[in-house]
Formats: C-alpha cells, structure tokens, sequence
C-alpha cells in the first residue's frame, strides 16, 4: 500500500499555464484529509514552492515540502528548514568564474529575488515560473560570501547540453550537474538531490521507501523516480525517463497528479 506520494512542480503538477489545475487541487485535498502524505519536489527555491503549498488550500495537511532539487527540505507544519545542503564554498567560486566566461547566464537567488549576471533570451523565465522579481546584478557574485544553495547556468539549450555532457564531473567531486528545463544547467551540492529528500522525508515520517510513488517528468526528477518505490513519469516526460518509468500517466496538461491519487490514494 502506498502511503506517499512526491511529485515535481513544472511540467509535472504544473499546467502548461503554470497553475495547479482544479483536478489536481481537489485530489490533493482528497488525499491529505484521507490521512496521506503529498510532497512537492522542485528545483525552485522555497519561497515558490511554499506559495505554491498554500495554492492547495490544504497548506496544513501537508508536511514536507522539498527546494532546490533537494538542497531544503522545510517542515510545513513546524514552519522550520529540516534539512539543508549548499555547494563546497570551493567548487561555488570556481563555478561562478567558469559560468563568466561561459555562454551561459549565471542564476542564483537573493532571499525572495533571483539575481542574474547578465540577460539573455532565457533569463526572465525564471521570474515568470516562479513569480519572484528578477535583479540583474554582476558585481553579486563577484562580491558573494555565502554559501549557494543552488547556481544555474542558463541559455541556449544546445549549449547547457554540451556543458552538461563535457563538464559532469570536472566541478569537483562534491559537485553535481544536472537539467531540469532545456535551457537550464542546475549546479548543486553532490550529496543533493531529490532522491535523497525522499530518504530523508522516509526516516521523519517513518515510512519505508516501497511506501512511496515518486512521479516527474524530467533529468532532475531522476534520482527521485530511481528512490521511489514505484517511478512515474508523466506523458510530456522526456523520452529516458519513460524508458524507467513503471507507469505513464496523463500529461501535465491532463491532470496527470489527480489521476495517480485517484487510482492509488482514493479509489472509490
């Protein structure tokens, strides 16, 4: 029986209008008032998945949301970060100088702000999926003395695709490389990801992995859907996440989330 279900934001519960459709709300608030658990899982930062949360009307029912690709796990009934994770404040200023000299805008977060060095045909998008204002702001991270929970290279898809395949790795080992959207490089922390949030968000809630369906849509929801003890991938999902999917659900844009709750969390 399965008793939790993790799901990513864009592309997955998200519409193509990037709203949580009226299906996918109702079967959330259907699934916590049966007493089970629904996590969101983003790359986004913790002040747009929280928004988000409280866009169910179910905000107090749930308990975990998941940021940054897993870099935050925050306690929604505590109000309170459970688990965070930065970059190697080494690998962080190597990155910043290789993203200057890149293609590549380099994007970060500021409290409730993205901050981006400089503007491409890409770097708004980000504001408009996450609702935050946008700054531009070079001299941020030249001046930068924290720790980044999360850094994106961000432009054109081919060229985040070349960078991803040649320089996996070569960022230290305490560094990973992973794409969420086509025109995002995301950069975090090695040990982070949303597979390991899953494990984290288990041993909390006392839940075995098996208990848990994982469902996302794209590379950063890889790890997730591998931890998870049955993977689904939605219909709009890349093509290699499908080959490891145990299920194919409707498209983001056909309530694919309320589909999954109805047949596992509240048949009739």
């Amino acid at each position: 029986m399965y008793k939790m279900l993790v799901t990513d934001l864009d592309d997955t519960l998200l519409n193509s209008d990037n709203v949580i459709s009226e299906q996918n709300i109702r079967a959330i608030q259907q699934m916590t008032s049966a007493g089970f658990h629904f996590v969101m899982a983003s790359g986004r930062p913790l002040a747009s998945v929280y928004q988000l949360a409280k866009e169910t009307g179910c905000k107090e029912q749930l308990s975990y949301i998941i940021a940054y690709n897993g870099g935050v796990i925050y306690d929604l009934k505590r109000e309170k970060v459970v688990y965070q994770q930065g970059l190697n404040p080494e690998d962080q200023e190597t990155l910043i100088s290789f993203l200057n000299r890149s293609p590549l805008a380099s994007l970060t977060y500021d409290q409730q702000e993205i901050v981006i060095n400089w503007k491409n045909d890409y770097t708004q998008i980000e504001s408009e999926l996450t609702g935050l204002p946008c700054r531009y702001d070079a001299e941020f991270f030249e001046q930068l003395n924290d720790v980044l929970p999360k850094m994106m290279g961000v432009g054109d898809p081919k060229i985040v695709q070349q960078i991803y395949q040649d320089y996996s790795g070569r960022f230290g080992q305490a560094t990973r490389l992973t794409i969420s959207k086509p025109f995002y490089l995301e950069i975090v922390h090695q040990e982070v990801s949303k597979g390991r949030a899953i494990e984290e968000i288990a041993q909390l809630l006392n839940l075995e992995l098996s208990e848990i369906i994982g469902m996302g849509d794209s590379y950063n929801d890889l790890e997730m859907l591998q931890t998870s003890g049955k993977a689904v991938v939605v219909e709009n999902g890349h093509p290699e996440l499908k080959k490891i999917a145990a299920e194919i659900a409707p498209s983001n844009n056909h309530n694919g989330v309320a589909y999954i709750i109805k047949k596992y969390f509240i048949k009739d």
